[in-house]
């Protein structure tokens, strides 16, 4: 038998379950935060890897410009470009500080000149521009000076070409 015991007391109304809502609520802002630094760190992990393979890419395009080329047969294939594509006048033309701008896939770029891959092949008065880098504080590239002129750049390849960098950096060989 069951005894039942009353002490006259009604008992308490249910209370709003604010504690399973405050962990709720802290269990969604913590996935959020969760969340948005695994983005972020996803994302910051994408650059740092983009910018890992830009610069060896970069790196292996100079050291393939400073010692691995035919010298002799780019300064040639620039020499028969240069007067096959000569500015008409010493001045600066449309392509700013240069006569005439060829793209890197132009069919009048020379074969060997379109096997290095370079941006963009500029022309002026007395000299050919091969540049390379995407920037334009990364340029780098082979400068080929026509009519026994000085030339400058950042290393003589051979007379008349030169190795430039807007850093004038000169990678050690491979």
């Amino acid at each position: 038998m069951a005894i039942i015991l009353d002490y006259g007391q009604e008992p308490p109304p249910p209370r709003f379950p604010w504690r399973i809502i405050f962990i709720v609520i802290g269990v969604v802002i913590a996935l959020i935060v969760v969340a948005v630094v695994g983005v972020v760190g996803y994302l910051g992990y994408m650059y740092w890897s983009y910018d890992q393979q830009f610069q060896a890419d970069r790196l292996a395009n100079q050291q393939m410009l400073l010692y691995q080329i035919d010298d002799q047969k780019v300064l040639a294939a620039c020499i028969d470009l240069w007067q096959k594509q000569k500015p008409p006048t010493p001045t600066t033309g449309p392509a700013g500080d240069f006569d005439l701008r060829i793209g890197s896939s132009d069919s009048a770029l020379p074969a060997i000149i379109r096997a290095l891959q370079p941006n963009e092949v500029d022309i002026s008065k007395d000299v050919v521009y091969i540049q390379f880098g995407e920037l334009s504080w990364d340029d780098y590239g082979l400068k080929a000076y026509m009519n026994g002129a000085e030339g400058s750049g950042t290393k003589q390849l051979i007379p008349g070409l030169w190795y430039f960098s807007k850093n004038n950096d000169i990678p050690s060989k491979p």
